[in-house]
């Protein structure tokens, strides 16, 4: 059999994936793998080959090899910083979300600079590999790359394809951006994430409370085609002032429904807005959406994993928070005009003194008093501040 030939490249490749062989060499195997593949009159069955061995490489290990592939062809990836170029635009990231995120400095291998900066700036958006296969973005996402399906390019975007979820949005178009998405896929993801979860609604939940992203990344997550379930115009949460005897002397408010604007609205309108009186302060919220803007899906996995027993109806939901991995809502919160209604119970306004939003990516408990029960896991962000705000504002008057 000629050194050369398709079953020796295959023979060699399989030596040198397996890391219980002395011959263990991640990136020759690659190299054996791409030559064999485009060899074989079977490609897809190659390319499943090595999609299944290379899941038997430690993470850690896949990631070192993307980050060699990304050293040796940095002229391809210039807004992908490893090695010797990750020092200054490394500074900004973990200023700009790196440190807030948990990451430690040394534990970076990659960075990719979304901002596409070329002088000022570098790095203080997109994201972070770390060498343990940590994904760490400006969008507030942290994540095991190994909970991760494949990702796609799409619309100056960074996508992980089964969830939608928006990884980093580029500044402008640029080659290298999708070519690292093919290189992401090819060495290190894997066709299907290990924690993945059931589509049926009444599935249990498997999703860790991990962190997920934060405002501007939902352009693909959730998808844009769908829309909101209900028409415009829909209740909202109106405070209003206790009138005597309304609250039995407990000196807390009465909240009920009012039909005179869209919860949305701030007082300029609009509908980019997912509080009152905070307009156009989020383009794209992602942990926290607001009637008539609430995705059918996530409605329908809130309500059948928890809102059901919570006794409400899906019409009667105001605000809903999702704070599950990769979107399905199926843990969180939903808000109606007189209840809050979670996994951990259902409760009501007038009993409520306020939400305590979480500290820290290590503290990520948001939890709700006087009940001391933990209502989310979800970690800081400008979202969460200031729905908490509201809330509070609104049970404490």
């Amino acid at each position: 059999m000629a050194l050369d030939s398709q079953d020796a490249r295959l023979q060699a490749a399989r030596l040198r994936v397996d890391p219980q062989k002395e011959t263990y060499d991640l990136g020759k195997a690659l190299d054996d793998y791409r030559k064999a593949i485009r060899a074989s009159r079977q490609p897809d069955a190659v390319q499943e080959e090595w999609n299944d061995r290379k899941g038997r490489v430690p993470l850690a290990d896949r990631v070192a090899c993307l980050a060699e592939e990304v050293e040796q062809d940095q002229e391809d990836f210039p807004f992908y910083y490893v090695g010797n170029r990750l020092s200054g635009p490394l500074d900004n990231a973990m200023q700009a979300y790196g440190s807030s995120g948990g990451v430690q400095r040394d534990q970076v291998v990659l960075l990719c600079d979304s901002t596409h900066s070329v002088l000022w700036g570098k790095g203080e958006q997109g994201f972070l590999i770390t060498r343990n296969g940590q994904l760490i973005s400006s969008q507030g996402i942290r994540v095991s790359l190994d909970q991760m399906g494949p990702v796609e390019y799409e619309n100056n975007a960074l996508v992980e394809a089964a969830s939608g979820t928006v990884l980093a949005h580029f500044k402008t178009q640029e080659l290298g951006d999708e070519d690292f998405c093919s290189l992401f896929n090819e060495i290190v993801l894997l066709p299907h994430a290990k924690k993945q979860e059931a589509e049926e609604p009444s599935a249990p939940r498997e999703e860790p409370p991990a962190a997920r992203p934060v405002p501007g990344s939902e352009e693909k997550r959730v998808c844009s085609r769908c829309g909101g379930s209900r028409q415009a115009g829909g209740p909202i949460l109106c405070p209003m002032r206790k009138s005597p005897g309304a609250s039995g002397g407990s000196g807390r408010p009465v909240y009920r429904r009012a039909g005179t604007k869209s919860f949305r609205e701030g007082p300029q309108g609009g509908d980019s807005g997912f509080l009152p009186g905070i307009p156009g302060k989020f383009s794209n919220p992602y942990y926290f959406r607001c009637t008539p803007h609430i995705p059918e899906k996530k409605l329908q996995n809130a309500m059948a994993s928890y809102g059901t027993r919570g006794g409400i109806r899906p019409e009667d939901v105001l605000v809903l928070c999702d704070c599950t991995l990769f979107g399905s809502a199926k843990e969180g919160f939903l808000l109606t005009a007189d209840r809050l209604v979670s996994p951990a119970g259902s409760f009501a306004l007038e009993e409520c003194g306020e939400i305590i939003p979480a500290k820290g990516m290590t503290d990520s408990k948001v939890v709700l008093m006087p009940q001391d029960v933990e209502i989310a896991n979800m970690p800081p962000s400008d979202e969460q501040t200031l729905f908490v705000q509201f809330f509070n504002e609104i049970v404490k008057k």
